[in-house]
């Protein structure tokens, strides 16, 4: 797979799609700069075009799942313990009774704004 999506860059330069599916594809396997370098190049160029290739998913289907891959992988590359920000389970304001580690969409929201902001 990941030879065949590096063929399809060298061909179609300009599209983010399949730089999204290596970045997914690196990010599963444990090789996160690769993933965060990936889901930047196709950030940058979903951006550049400002439109998606791949209309089987909206632009900001594309956009944000790679915003949330090169999230992911740059908090394991920081040596995080969880690849998203995730409630304590044992503070006594937040109820949860699985004792499930739980991630809140705006604080997964926050902290990629404030990561632009960097």
């Amino acid at each position: 797979q990941i030879a065949l999506l590096n063929r399809t860059v060298k061909l179609n330069p300009f599209i983010g799609e399949p730089n999204m599916l290596l970045s997914q594809i690196y990010y599963r396997q444990g090789r996160y700069y690769l993933a965060a370098t990936e889901a930047r190049l196709a950030l940058e160029k979903f951006y550049t075009l400002a439109s998606a290739w791949d209309k089987r998913r909206s632009f900001g289907h594309w956009v944000g799942f790679c915003r949330v891959l090169m999230l992911r992988a740059n908090r394991m590359l920081e040596g995080q313990e969880r690849s998203l920000p995730c409630k304590d389970h044992n503070d006594p304001m937040y109820v949860n009774y699985n004792k499930l580690e739980l991630t809140n969409l705006r604080d997964v929201v926050k902290e990629m704004s404030d990561r632009e902001e960097e």
